[in-house]
Order: C-alpha cells, then sequence, then structure tokens
C-alpha cells in the first residue's frame, strides 16, 4: 500500500482485531516503512472521551508528524462544532490536497471504534475519491457486538475496493520462536507451557515472557505488569460483561452458559449479548460444548481481583445449580475443595455430580439436544445476526469467521430449532426476546 501511495495513487485500509493482537505493533512498522520512503506521516488515536469532543483525533492526527498539516495557529481558526462538520470537512480536504500536491502523505487514526459521529462523517467525505490522489489512510479497530457507525464507514471503505486486514491470534510454532527471540535462550518445557496458555495473544505472550523469562520456571505469582495489562483489556468491556466474567471465574476455566446466568440471577437470553460481547473481545471461547476462559491466566487474574470473601459468597450458590449443570460441575466442586470451609459442599458437588450422570444418558454438560437451550454462544450469535437480515457472508465479516463455519452453525441452529427458512427462525428469535409478561 504505501508502496502504490508513493507512486502516486491513495487509498484506505483497514486493520481489524482484538486488543493485544497486534494493530499498533503493524502501524509502527508501516510508520518507519513510510518514514523511510520520504513519505508524510500523521498519526492519532482516537479515545472513548472524544465521543464528547468532536474532531479532536482527527485534528490530532494532522497536528502530529515532522511537518504537521495544521499549524497551531490553524486549529484556533477550525470551525469543530458538530454542526460545521461540512465546512470543517471542506477546509481539511483543501489542506491535505495542497500539501499532497508536493508529496505522498500516510494518516493513521487508530481505535476508529471511539470515534463520534461527527469525526467519522468529515472521514467518509476525507477518504472520497481518495484513489486520485497521493494519500493513504490507515485505521485500526476492534470488532464490535452491536452495528456501529464505525463499523459501517469500515464496510463502507471495503465494499468501495479499501484492503481490509484481519489480525487472528498467532500459530504455535510462531507464538514459541517469539517467546524463544524474548528470551534470549530455548524455552524449557514450564516456560513453553506457559506460553501455549497465551493461545497465541502476542501481548500477552510478551508480558508472560518479561515475566517470566530468566526466572524460576516454576514461580506462579503473577507480576502487577501482567495483571494491569489485563485489566487494559478488560476495561473496554461493558460493567455487566466485566460482572459475568468475575462469576464465570469462581466456576473454573469451562463452564457453562446457563450455570453463569443462574449465578447472575438473569436469564439466558439477557446473559447471551454479554457471553458475545466477552468472545468478540477474545476473552471467552465456545468450543461447541461450553463456554471457556481462552486464557487461563486471564481467568485467573479476574478470580483474583473478585476476593477471598466474595468466593465463599459465590461458591455456596454453585454448589446449589449442579443438579442442572451435569459433568461441568466438576470445576466448581475443584474451587470448592480449595476452600477449606467448603469442602463439604465440594464432596455435595461430587456426590450430585455422580447422581446426575446415574439419572440420564446423554450430554455430560447437560445440555439439550433441541430447542432455544440447546444453542451454544455462537449458534446463538449467528442467529441473531441472520434474524436482523443479514446474509451468510456479512455474519462472518462481522464475527471474524470463515463463511463455512457460518453455513455450519446456521444448518446446526435450523436442526436444533426444527425450522427450514430463516423467516421461521427470525418468528423464534423474536419471540425469545420478548419480556415476560407482568
Amino acid at each position: 500500500m504505501i508502496a502504490t501511495v508513493n507512486a502516486g495513487r491513495g487509498g484506505v485500509g483497514t486493520i481489524e482485531g482484538t486488543a493485544g493482537i497486534g494493530k499498533s505493533r503493524l502501524l509502527d512498522e508501516a510508520t518507519r516503512i513510510a518514514e523511510a520512503a520520504q513519505v508524510g506521516v500523521s498519526r492519532s488515536s482516537a479515545e472513548e472521551l472524544d465521543r464528547v469532543a468532536p474532531f479532536a483525533s482527527i485534528v490530532a492526527a494532522l497536528r502530529s508528524g515532522r511537518h504537521p498539516l495544521l499549524p497551531a495557529q490553524a486549529v484556533l481558526a477550525l470551525p469543530v462544532s458538530a454542526d460545521a462538520r461540512l465546512l470543517l470537512a471542506q477546509q481539511l480536504r483543501n489542506r491535505i490536497e495542497r500539501r499532497a500536491a508536493s508529496g505522498s502523505l500516510l494518516v493513521i487514526l487508530e481505535d476508529l471504534q471511539w470515534a463520534d459521529p461527527a469525526t467519522l462523517f468529515v472521514l467518509r467525505s476525507l477518504t472520497a475519491g481518495v484513489a486520485a490522489q497521493p494519500v493513504l489512510w490507515l485505521f485500526s479497530i476492534r470488532p464490535s457486538t452491536e452495528p456501529s457507525e464505525a463499523a459501517l464507514a469500515v464496510e463502507d471503505w471495503v465494499n468501495g475496493g479499501g484492503t481490509r486486514i484481519t489480525l487472528r491470534p498467532l500459530d504455535p510454532a510462531s507464538a514459541l520462536q517469539i517467546a524463544t527471540d524474548l528470551n534470549g535462550a530455548e524455552l524449557d518445557a514450564a516456560l513453553r507451557g506457559l506460553v501455549e496458555t497465551a493461545l497465541g495473544d502476542p501481548l500477552l505472550i510478551v508480558e508472560l515472557m518479561r515475566d517470566f523469562a530468566g526466572a524460576d520456571s516454576g514461580k506462579s505469582v503473577l507480576s502487577r505488569s501482567f495483571r494491569e495489562t489485563v485489566d487494559r483489556r478488560l476495561r473496554v468491556l461493558s460493567a455487566e460483561t466485566r460482572q459475568l466474567l468475575r462469576v464465570a471465574a469462581v466456576l473454573g476455566r469451562a463452564f457453562t452458559l446457563s450455570d453463569v446466568a443462574v449465578l447472575l440471577g438473569r436469564s439466558v437470553v439477557e446473559c447471551v449479548p454479554l457471553i458475545h460481547e466477552a468472545i468478540v473481545a477474545g476473552i471467552l471461547g465456545d468450543d461447541g460444548t461450553g463456554l471457556v476462559f481462552r486464557h487461563d491466566l486471564v481467568r485467573q487474574v479476574v478470580y483474583d481481583e473478585v476476593g477471598s470473601a466474595a468466593h465463599r459468597g459465590v461458591r455456596p450458590e454453585a454448589a446449589r445449580i449442579v443438579p442442572a449443570a451435569g459433568a461441568g460441575s466438576v470445576e466448581i466442586g475443584h474451587h470448592l475443595e480449595s476452600d477449606a470451609a467448603a469442602r463439604d459442599a465440594g464432596t455435595t458437588v461430587r456426590d450430585r455430580l455422580r447422581a446426575a450422570r446415574a439419572r440420564g444418558p446423554a450430554d455430560h454438560r447437560g445440555r439439550r439436544s433441541e430447542g432455544w437451550s440447546a444453542l451454544t454462544v455462537s449458534e446463538l450469535a449467528v442467529v441473531r445476526l441472520v434474524a436482523a437480515g443479514r446474509t451468510n457472508r456479512e455474519v462472518a465479516r462481522r464475527l471474524l469467521r470463515s463463511p463455512h463455519t457460518v453455513d455450519s452453525q446456521l444448518r446446526q441452529a435450523f436442526r436444533k430449532l426444527r425450522v427450514s427458512s430463516r423467516v421461521e427462525l427470525t418468528r423464534i428469535v423474536v419471540e425469545m426476546d420478548q419480556p415476560p409478561p407482568d
């Protein structure tokens, strides 16, 4: 892309991925390559508070760099009220075109998900017809669980010929290679095991190696730095989702949607969007039979945050949900046993688990094979988007899955719900989402 802009043709690129996956590192490299090629660089990040400060991020970007497009005196003269966005867009376009007439430009805006609607309007205006100018726009964005102005802007840019780069976790060999490079020597078995718990997450790998490289590989206390890294990742989630994760952490690395719903005192339907938010953020995963924390060390940080008093309050509740939970409650028994005061309750968990196994053949997690409650969280996410009118390809792009995976999950949902059309599926989703009568 940078070679193309240096040849006189502009464009738009988006880099998508969860927090810590390497978006900023990739943009650092783009900046380095651009500067080496004598391309002017302007760069900034959107912040959550930008939603109440229209145009802050784009003005900051154009004020940055060795040769800012906006000198200080020009900023003071800009019309920065939200209702002056047309005038601002035209003034910024004029400045960019004048600068582009004497050299190529790279404009980077990170964390587009925080950009306010007025800023997004101006960005759409500035990128219109960009191919005719030597200006490359690069944006980074995190995936979201709900439609947003930023996500719609990205779709428009991609549909208009822009480039989309989706960053996914590292494969095991690459993750081990990075960890070995950071360690400066081959990893022992304990360190390799720690790297595997990061599941290809570059930021977690770096933080783990900072904690453990060159130290006792049996060390079990996570550093403040690692905990702060995890905390920053969790901070982008809604307060309700963070509370769900705290409860889920007590249940263990693997748990079921119904278990955590009971502990929260909420319906399964109410918990689905919270679970989906955590999955999109890369905190939880759906293995097809239940939910799991993707990184056990992240679960440990969440678990430790809650405090022992709160753990003791949740654990008896966890014991009481076992009859409906099936074998998935082995983890609950494990955590109950870790507290001496709850050892008897742990025995009760195991006894109830044996009784549940004796009563029924079936699903080791107590999950029904048909009906709404039989759907996995991944299937529920697909079902909701399909019911909202999205095509399978649109659902795949939205959930960062392959079209083949979405097709398979939709077929499974049709089978479990005993429907044969999207119309029937939509009717069921609407019925399930209706609030209970007073």
